[in-house]
């Protein structure tokens, strides 16, 4: 018998996801029906695209029609941002390491600038479904258009534009 297509799913807009984000789930095949998970619930019945809040979250998709076999499940991973949030770094590590941040060229944003003090250095909090992943959020209010350096521990790094997960001295367009 046939096999369905496997659903694809999309965020809609452009990444970073902010607040309010809506994802669509289409499946080639016509009149096939599609089902879908959200942060390991329980399946639901695809009917229009949904929002999802802030926060990270896994969505799962299959679809299936009567006398063909079902689909493969596929899978999307993303993101929602805080609105206030110009920039989320992701690190990982087995514990949240000691953060510094500031901004080189064109525009030089000291650590002090982007609103911390040297004596209060930000704190990276755990994120929620993945094991080992910590995050910090750089506020628009306190953003330029330099480059992100930071430094994880006793070691400097310059984020890579689009990149901002940071695995094992790499940076990550999307979680490894």
């Amino acid at each position: 018998t046939d096999k369905v297509s496997t659903p694809a799913i999309t965020v809609l807009g452009t990444a970073p996801y902010t607040t309010a984000t809506s994802v669509q789930i289409t499946c080639a095949t016509a009149g096939a029906s599609i089902v879908y998970s959200v942060d390991s619930g329980s399946y639901k019945s695809y009917s229009a695209a949904f929002t999802l809040a802030e926060g990270y979250h896994h969505v799962l998709a299959k679809a299936t029609k009567s006398g063909m076999t079902d689909s493969a499940q596929t899978s999307l991973s993303f993101d929602v941002i805080p609105s206030t949030a110009a920039v989320r770094i992701y690190y990982y590590g087995t514990s949240a390491p000691l953060l510094w941040v500031w901004e080189v060229s064109p525009d030089y944003a000291t650590f002090e600038k982007m609103g911390f003090t040297w004596a209060t250095r930000p704190s990276m909090k755990a994120m929620s479904g993945l094991t080992n992943w910590y995050y910090y959020d750089i506020p628009a209010a306190n953003r330029g258009t330099g480059t992100i350096t930071m430094k994880f521990g006793d070691t400097q790094y310059s984020m890579t534009t689009g990149k901002p997960w940071f695995k094992n001295g790499s940076w990550y367009s999307e979680c490894p």
